[in-house]
């Protein structure tokens, strides 16, 4: 194949495949909500009972407690929801909200913009009550 019509193949089907994928919504963001937290935390652990979820306002990361005490962060990447479950878990806060450190080395913390004083306040005496327990 000569390099020139290698050339225009590539230079046009690469942005071609692209915009196909764009166009027929291969590029939509997920939203978290708590239906979706609740069926990929059913998918990874069966026996799982959802208590609470704080849902950050751009919907891309969400921090939720179970009622065996465990907490989880779930966050958005594009189309697909990451999810991790913790037993050992802190939370500071941080002037746009909550930081958790997850004792986890793959990935140790993650902060979570939550412009309500009150909403942090309550996840800051929740996990208060959790460590006195």
């Amino acid at each position: 194949m000569p390099l020139e019509v290698l050339g225009v193949l590539v230079g046009v089907g690469v942005p071609l495949a692209i915009l196909l994928a764009h166009l027929t919504g291969g590029s939509k963001r997920l939203v978290l909500d708590e239906q979706s937290i609740r069926a990929h935390l059913t998918e990874l652990d069966p026996h799982a009972e959802l208590q609470e979820v704080l849902l950050e306002q751009s919907g891309q990361t969400a921090l939720f407690t179970l009622r065996d005490g465990r907490m989880g962060v779930a966050w958005a990447m594009e189309r697909f929801m990451g999810m991790r479950l913790v037993e050992r878990w802190t939370l500071q806060e941080r002037q746009e909200g909550l930081e958790v450190d997850l004792a986890d080395a793959a990935w140790p913390r993650r902060r979570i913009q939550v412009p309500s004083p009150e909403i942090r306040q309550h996840w800051l005496q929740a996990r208060g009550q959790r460590d006195a327990a």
